[in-house]
């Protein structure tokens, strides 16, 4: 790694496949994917309503399924190799054995390589990219509280996160109600209504009585799930 030399597993990574020399190459066809969803996502698209545009396209996701999930689109919008640079050494391996990896936070050195390879997205976008999830970040942090619900909860009709917010409080009627956050921006896009705390949790209780009900087979995608990711070749 400190020599530049890096690998990757090209068969889960959407945008790229690997050349003759051991670099990078772009794949058109995929590369078209990558660009569709940095510019969803500069459009104000959040990660739950991109997921839904790939799907609605039936565009399949870097696994080969036709479901893609929220924190993938998130690390494509995060990865540097998309803007031709590389970042090596972000995880190291803790246990050859048994091959356990942890994320690197300074305990071994990293290398970044600027003009690693071909660019899918632009330097200016990805940059754009990063500011704009930073800005949503702190939107979500001014309006969380305390609430354990909080920062878990988006709208089932944009994918926006809600806000905690208490009604009544000053008599008998006293409680708690969720509203989306970018209600307040000025946003004027979602109809959704705002939900009282207690639905929220009979909900909650419903859906952790789903999970004991059907645990076996939520435990066997979860394997296969696994299998995927621990795929090196």
């Amino acid at each position: 790694m400190a020599e530049g030399k890096h690998s990757l597993s090209y068969s889960t990574f959407l945008g790229y496949d690997k050349g003759e020399d051991g670099k990078l190459v772009v794949n058109r066809k995929e590369a078209k994917v990558i660009l569709l969803i940095y510019n969803l996502f500069l459009k104000g698209y959040t990660f739950y309503q991109i997921k839904k545009e790939l799907e609605r396209r039936e565009i399949k996701a870097s696994c080969g399924g036709n479901r893609w999930h929220q924190r993938v689109i998130h690390g494509m919008l995060t990865n540097e190799k998309y803007m031709g640079d590389a970042l090596l050494q972000k995880f190291y391996t803790t246990d050859f054995l048994t091959h356990k990896q942890k994320k690197n936070n300074g305990e071994i050195p990293q290398y970044y390589i600027e003009g690693d390879h071909e660019p899918i997205v632009s330097k200016e976008m990805f940059n754009a990219v990063q500011n704009e999830l930073k800005a949503r970040q702190e939107s979500i942090n001014k309006y969380a509280g305390v609430n354990i619900i909080t920062r878990k909860l988006v709208c089932g009709k944009c994918g926006g996160s809600m806000r905690r917010v208490t009604v009544h409080s000053k008599d008998k009627y006293h409680g708690y109600r969720y509203r989306r956050v970018n209600r307040y921006a000025g946003s004027r896009d979602c109809d959704m209504r705002i939900v009282r705390e207690e639905y929220i949790k009979e909900e909650f209780v419903k859906a952790v009585n789903e999970v004991i009900k059907n645990k076996k087979g939520i435990i066997e995608d979860a394997k296969a799930i696994l299998k995927t990711l621990d795929n090196t070749k």
